[in-house]
This record gives structure tokens, sequence and C-alpha cells, in this order.
């Protein structure tokens, strides 16, 4: 595909994504954090190193097709000394994903 059909591929896929973004939860339902841990780093570096989490304050995670629910459950698991980078093509997910984490004191960066 040249550049031209790839930028109309993106464009038709982000316009899809925000008319009918996955997952829909109401704001205020109580999130099942288990769903949570098999994205965690914590739960990465299990199966990979079982050794202590990394001492570096600047270590970034980065969640690619976050949704609105797993910035905001990995916020709560993942130690708060760690960035969250957040990345959906759902500009209406992010959205969605910044209002259950504003009130958060561990914040967490969106990307479009």
């Amino acid at each position: 595909m040249d550049t031209e059909q790839n930028s109309l591929v993106l464009q038709q896929v982000r316009s899809m994504y925000n008319l009918f973004p996955y997952p829909y939860y109401p704001l205020c339902l109580p999130l099942r954090w288990i769903e949570g841990l098999p994205g965690s780093s914590i739960f990465v570096r299990l199966l990979t190193t079982p050794s202590t989490p990394p001492s570096d304050p600047t270590f970034r995670i980065m969640i690619a097709g976050c949704g609105e629910t797993q910035p905001y459950i990995l916020r709560k698991i993942e130690p708060r000394r760690f960035k969250i980078d957040a990345v959906d093509l759902s500009q209406r997910n992010l959205r969605r994903a910044h209002q259950r984490t504003i009130l958060s004191s561990k914040q967490v960066q969106y990307f479009h």
C-alpha cells in the first residue's frame, strides 16, 4: 500500500473506533482489577525475570490500544514512580479514560 492508502485506512479505522468505542462501560461501574493484572509490568516481570522491580524512577509503561479502562486499572496496580503512557485510536476512549484517572494523584499521559 502507498502512503495515501495507509492514511485512508487509518482514518477509517479511527472513525470506526470513535463511533463504536470498545469497550464502553458506564463510568460508575466498578472495574474488575484482576483483568488488568496480565497487562501489568509486575506480572510480565514475574514471567520473564523473577527479580525486584526496576529502581529507575523514569521507568515508563506504554499501553497501546488502552481503551477506556486499562489506564485506570494499571494506574492502581503499578508503582507510583512508574510513568504510564496510554495510546488509543479513539479520542472518545481517551476522554473517558482521562475522566476515570483525573482524580488520581498518579497521572497518566494520553496520546491519540
